[in-house]
């Protein structure tokens, strides 16, 4: 069934105009950004409005200390090759997201910068992505994590990201993928598996440096040569990712400017 999405969303801006916890960020959203959250929610209005406002809640009462201050132009993370988008979906139409462990050194950036980084790429994805197909697959490329890394992960810094990244956001992770890993990101997993969904759980797949593995849910053709695919760096990701990011500051003011 086809789906006028200019009315629902002007039906959402309706509904978010009469809601008094999401009301003040009704001129904040962009209509993209409210077609990804629609879309998340199979462009159910009542279960959109619900999931904005634990959206809210989370990103600025909650967390607002810790995200708040950040901004994409001045976060480290953004400009370090930590997140990034495959130009190439996977054979089921999935978009794939790449985050890489060797680009994050903590002694350099916070854990909170890293996590403020992702929360700006994935905010990208829900309005240039996820507002046409929200499934979404994740590769964790583990080289060159440490003990620095293990060394970030308190108890609470792993609440917010499950929060932030798996119970707050429109996408829907469809896979999750770790190589390279090493004894360390056992470890890790270990304290972080406890607070997923059994669904969330059920989904990831651990290959080590068994590449062919990995391949056999993404080609090699449409993966760079640093996970054992054909393209170049610039050939396998989106070149213009990072400066859409950059690009969002506004954004992020409008919203610590109306949750004061």
């Amino acid at each position: 069934m086809e789906v006028n999405t200019e009315v629902l969303v002007a039906e959402l801006r309706a509904t978010i105009a009469s809601n008094e916890k999401v009301a003040p960020f009704n001129d904040v959203f962009d209509d993209p950004y409210l077609l990804g959250f629609l879309r998340g929610k199979k462009f159910n209005i009542d279960e959109t409005m619900s999931f904005l406002e634990h959206y809210i809640e989370m990103r600025t009462v909650k967390y607002k200390k810790i995200i708040g201050p950040f901004r994409p132009f001045t976060t480290i993370m953004v400009d370090k090759g930590w997140a990034n988008m495959l130009k190439n979906r996977d054979p089921l139409g999935r978009y794939v997201w790449v985050l890489s462990f060797s680009s994050w050194n903590p002694l350099e950036a916070s854990v909170y910068d890293a996590l403020a980084a992702n929360m700006f790429f994935t905010d990208e994805g829900i309005r240039s992505y996820y507002s046409n197909f929200n499934e979404i697959c994740i590769i964790f490329d583990c080289k060159g994590f440490c003990f620095e890394h293990v060394n970030t992960a308190r108890p609470k810094l792993l609440l917010l990201a499950v929060e932030l990244f798996f119970k707050c956001l429109p996408c829907r992770p469809k896979s999750i993928h770790a190589v390279n890993e090493n004894s360390m990101v056992s470890t890790l997993y270990a304290l972080l598996k406890p607070l997923l969904d059994k669904n969330i759980q059920q989904r990831y797949h651990f290959h080590s440096n068994r590449l062919e593995e990995l391949h056999r849910h993404f080609p090699p053709a449409m993966l760079p040569e640093s996970l054992g695919g054909e393209l170049a760096w610039e050939d396998a990701f989106e070149n213009d990712l990072i400066p859409r990011v950059k690009g969002n500051d506004d954004f992020y003011e409008k919203m610590a400017n109306v949750s004061r």
